[in-house]
């Protein structure tokens, strides 16, 4: 994890977070195949949430868990936001829904697995309810 500076690995697009534990900027990886398959084999608005939304979320994060997947195989983080933006095929942009929240599942190696929309619970504010894993402790904000 670095300080904020620009931190290369093989195979892998760097990306500015904020760290879960000590709320300083770190960097986060995307694997450049996953990138490279969302480009060539999904929608146009897939592509769109990976370049915008999910940098948004990582960078400046509501509300950062503790992540559990149900296999209990690996653990890592959840960070959320309600982003305000969801994008069309062509990359044109339209406000996103109040009831949803836009999720960043990292590893604990900080290495970007997954992304998307999830309901939001509405007693609590960019908390996801969630189709698959488990939410652990909330990490950020601290209380």
């Amino acid at each position: 994890m670095s300080n904020g500076a620009s931190e290369i690995r093989a195979g892998y697009l760097s990306l500015p977070i904020l760290h879960p534990e000590t709320h300083q900027t770190g960097t986060a990886f995307l694997e450049c195949g996953k990138a490279k398959h969302v480009q060539m084999h999904f929608a146009g608005w897939r592509h769109f949430e990976m370049v915008y939304s999910v940098r948004e979320t990582a960078v400046d994060p509501e509300r950062i868990f503790k992540y559990e997947d149900d296999s209990e195989e690996w653990k890592g983080y959840c960070y959320t936001r309600q982003v305000n933006r969801r994008y069309h095929n062509d990359g044109s942009s339209f406000p996103a829904p109040r009831d949803k929240v836009f999720i960043v599942v990292l590893t604990h190696y900080f290495v970007v697995i997954e992304w998307g929309w999830e309901d939001c619970n509405p007693s609590e504010a960019a908390t996801p309810i969630l189709r698959k894993g488990r939410l652990g402790e909330q990490l950020w904000p601290t209380a």
